[in-house]
């Protein structure tokens, strides 16, 4: 989130692993934004372990679109917007 000091724009990006689900922590920032990500990356690994080849295929696709919206949105917020541009004064 941006922050306004002295007239300055100031935005902090920073990473950390992801919390694990339990019942002190019932939900993180992914089960929020995106709970179909925990859904198909579930079946798909309750298929690979009823060895159901067609379904781990369907699964797994529908599971890697998911991650590739997640990493395309998180592009488009952090990257849009004009360039950055060095002016005298």
């Amino acid at each position: 989130m941006p922050i306004q000091a002295a007239g300055k724009i100031i935005e902090l990006i920073y990473y950390r692993k992801l919390i694990p689900l339990s019942t002190t922590f019932p939900e993180n920032w992914l089960s929020l934004g995106n709970p179909d990500a925990y859904v198909f990356g579930l079946l798909t690994e309750i298929h690979a372990f009823l060895k159901d080849k067609e379904s781990i295929a369907l699964w797994d696709t529908r599971f890697k679109e998911v991650l590739a919206d997640i990493h395309t949105n998180d592009s488009m917020s952090r990257w849009s917007g004009t360039p950055l541009r060095i002016r005298s004064e």
